[in-house]
């Protein structure tokens, strides 16, 4: 259990449990399993969605409707991007956290302080002040690096193009939510249309619904296939590969890894950081602690919550 310390101290304690928890008389709680009193629900990813709702948690619209497709009777208190409410006894933003479609960062105001909520999000910089930051760590390792994402891409669209000129099926495994739409529209901006399984077009539809143009044709030698499909149950005689930033670290059996993703890699994070100069912050997810070791050696008054 972690209590912010002197000039930072806020009327709570922060901690893990029930997702991520403020705890005080009314807690707030970020991406909790139950939803209770003052919820946060970031994104529609299934480790983020509660399983059980007491109170509606707060999510965008296309957050509700990306998670209606997963659990059914999902529902949700709706906000737009940069609009500052009040709730409560708290004020907060959200903002677009450039992850999925509708996923976001929380900004609050609370106690005199402010906390920014990072969970899965992919910006170069904040431009608030922030007191308290709470940040993932997926990459949080000084040894996960990605390469540029216009170099991959440019590899990723010649790999296909000389894949059809031999007259090859292509398969590429992609997360079925986020990271497929994100490979459908790189392709399309190369004039590639691809097929995609029932799953991926359901995601799709809701990406359409919220102006979100994809373009795929039931008759392409290019099918685009939840990853974990193409990893353990790939389909005969297709070139295979895979896209996710995991690949930058991981070898694929039987597959090609492009490093394309939609988290921050560690330069990318400690560059976040660095443009918000938090003065407290708790890490979680992934390597939770090496990355708060790494920004203690930089400075920062940083502490894992994984481990407190």
């Amino acid at each position: 259990m972690a209590e912010t310390k002197g000039k930072m101290e806020i009327s709570a304690k922060i901690k893990y449990g029930n997702g991520i928890i403020i705890d005080r008389d009314l807690k707030i709680l970020f991406d909790p399993i139950i939803s209770d009193f003052i919820s946060f629900v970031s994104h529609a990813h299934s480790d983020h969605l509660p399983n059980y709702i007491a109170t509606l948690p707060i999510t965008t619209k296309e957050t509700k409707e990306l998670a209606k497709l997963k659990i059914k009777d999902f529902n949700s208190l709706t906000f737009e991007y940069g609009k500052k409410v009040k709730y409560f006894d708290i004020y907060f933003t959200l903002y677009d956290a450039n992850h999925i479609l509708g996923s976001y960062i929380a900004y609050i105001e609370l106690d005199g302080k402010t906390i920014l909520y990072a969970p899965d999000f992919r910006l170069e910089s904040f431009n608030k002040d922030v007191d308290i930051l709470i940040i993932e760590s997926t990459f949080g390792d000084p040894n996960i690096i990605f390469p540029d994402t216009d170099e991959v891409i440019d590899k990723l669209i010649r790999w296909i193009k000389s894949k059809e000129v031999q007259n090859k099926k292509i398969e590429i495994g992609a997360y079925a939510l986020g990271k497929a739409q994100e490979v459908i529209k790189i392709l399309n901006e190369h004039s590639i249309y691809p097929r995609v399984t029932k799953t991926i077009e359901k995601y799709n539809k809701v990406y359409e619904k919220f102006g979100i143009k994809l373009i795929c044709d039931e008759k392409s030698k290019i099918i685009i296939r939840p990853m974990h499909e193409t990893i353990y149950n790939p389909l005969p005689n297709h070139e295979r590969a895979v896209v996710t930033g995991w690949a930058a670290v991981r070898k694929f059996e039987n597959a090609i890894g492009f490093e394309i993703s939609d988290h921050l890699d560690f330069k990318g994070l400690v560059n976040f950081i660095n443009s918000i100069n938090p003065k407290i912050i708790y890490t979680f997810h992934g390597f939770a602690e090496i990355f708060a070791k790494e920004l203690r050696n930089l400075g920062y008054n940083a502490f894992s919550l994984n481990s407190l």
